[in-house]
């Protein structure tokens, strides 16, 4: 295909690994042998730099989109154009959480990860069960797969694995910051 697709894919299955290496350490940890100081480097760069992570996600994403579409000429459906929708602002939100120094980006963030992996993994599945139909009338079709990796990576599972990453990075370090914060203003104000 092209090596912009090839590096996509292989993207996707990277960060769909590191979802089961971290599911496995997460239920590790919560057995008697656990192994939190292992995961403590890993967990605490991710803490402070949640934003950074999510932003380069969402950018990485448009620009892949941009890619498939201007450069390789695909013309995208209307179910892509819905999840471009949702994952277009979030560069935006997360670039101006980071130049502005907010914290509550996850508020705008997560409904609309939670709005664009819902329409991603919609589409994934009309791509996969084509008998489930999606009624797209106008345009490209949204049934077509314009190419599959592995058997299973498609564009629709690129944008599903990106919309899952963002909305789990900022529901799980967003609350560990401010419980680390909390804890720091205890310990501060205790001694």
């Amino acid at each position: 295909m092209s090596v912009v697709a090839d590096l996509a894919a292989y993207s996707t299955v990277a960060v769909q690994f590191i979802w089961v290496i971290g599911l496995a350490a997460f239920i590790v940890n919560r057995t008697p042998i656990g192994m939190n100081n292992l995961l403590e480097g890993p967990k605490k760069a991710l803490i402070s730099s949640y934003r950074e992570v999510s932003f380069i996600i969402a950018l990485v994403a448009t620009s892949g989109s941009l890619y498939f579409s201007e450069v390789m000429m695909l013309e995208p459906c209307p179910l892509c154009w819905y999840q471009r929708i949702f994952m277009y602002p979030l560069v935006v939100l997360f670039l101006s959480s980071i130049l502005m120094m907010r914290k509550d980006v996850q508020h705008y963030a997560v409904p609309m990860a939670i709005i664009g992996g819902g329409i991603s993994a919609y589409h994934y599945a009309v791509q996969i069960l084509v008998e489930l139909g999606s009624g797209c009338s106008s345009g490209a079709s949204c049934e077509a797969a314009h190419f599959m990796y592995f058997d299973y990576v498609t564009i629709p599972l690129m944008a599903l694995t990106a919309f899952i990453t963002i909305l789990v990075i900022n529901l799980k370090f967003t609350d560990e910051e401010k419980e680390n914060q909390e804890n720091g203003f205890e310990q501060l104000y205790s001694s």
